[in-house]
């Protein structure tokens, strides 16, 4: 991924972004879908001698134990556009 706001560290940019996510969905006894989120995003680099360099210190971490804990109306968008995502897949797997 690229970042929209790339960190400089040691003079060096770190211009993408290596992302780890986990997302736990089940459901509530009445039905309805509920969801848990852990994701970090780590500044990274290419560097055409060292190879891929990631800025673990200055990781972004984003943690919701449920969907009643996104903060704003954009995280609620980016929830709704990863479960349509999400199920874009496993409709395409014909689970």
């Amino acid at each position: 991924m690229n970042s929209s706001n790339p960190i400089t560290i040691d003079d060096q940019v770190y211009n993408k972004l290596t992302v780890n996510l986990a997302v736990t969905t089940n459901y509530t006894s009445s039905g309805e879908r509920d969801m848990s989120i852990a994701m970090r995003v780590i500044p990274t680099r290419i560097d055409p001698v060292l190879g891929v360099q990631t800025a673990d210190s200055s990781a972004y971490t984003v943690y919701r134990g449920r969907l009643s804990e996104l903060q704003n109306e954009s995280e609620q968008s980016c929830v709704l556009a990863m479960t349509q995502a999400l199920q874009q897949f496993i409709s395409s797997k014909g689970w």
